[in-house]
């Protein structure tokens, strides 16, 4: 005596594959995304490697000179550390400058050149942060 009642079915997923969401390969949204990624990692890399090259040269003599290493303070190589660490405070515009199309605009606009501005603009720009990193 068989049973008529039927259980309702319930949905397995296939093995090798995910039930979560899948964000579309060719979504343009995602590029956009990914682009934002990758262009504020290379420029957060080229910042810190400018900070490291500027800053560690001036702190190797002040490690030296804590250690008993006798430091002639008016030395050419000491002054140029010195004007490294300046440097350093004023080399972020520049990178930024070199890296986004949307700063080389506001600097155009800024100081009022009226030279070509490029129609497409950046789509990067209309992303303000990125959370999923």
């Amino acid at each position: 005596m068989g049973s008529a009642t039927s259980e309702p079915k319930q949905h397995k997923p296939e093995q090798g594959k995910s039930t979560s969401i899948r964000k579309k390969e060719n979504d343009p949204q995602n590029d956009v995304f990914e682009k934002a990624k990758k262009n504020t990692l290379q420029t957060f890399l080229i910042v810190a490697l400018c900070f490291v090259l500027c800053l560690c040269q001036n702190q190797t003599l002040f490690f030296m000179y804590n250690m008993g290493y006798k430091l002639d303070w008016n030395s050419t190589y000491y002054i140029f550390t010195v004007l490294l660490l300046f440097v350093n405070c004023t080399v972020n515009p520049f990178i930024y400058l070199v890296k986004y199309q949307d700063f080389q605009i506001a600097l155009r606009e800024f100081f009022g050149c009226k030279g070509q501005q490029t129609q497409q603009g950046s789509s990067v720009s209309s992303v303000s942060t990125v959370s999923a990193l």
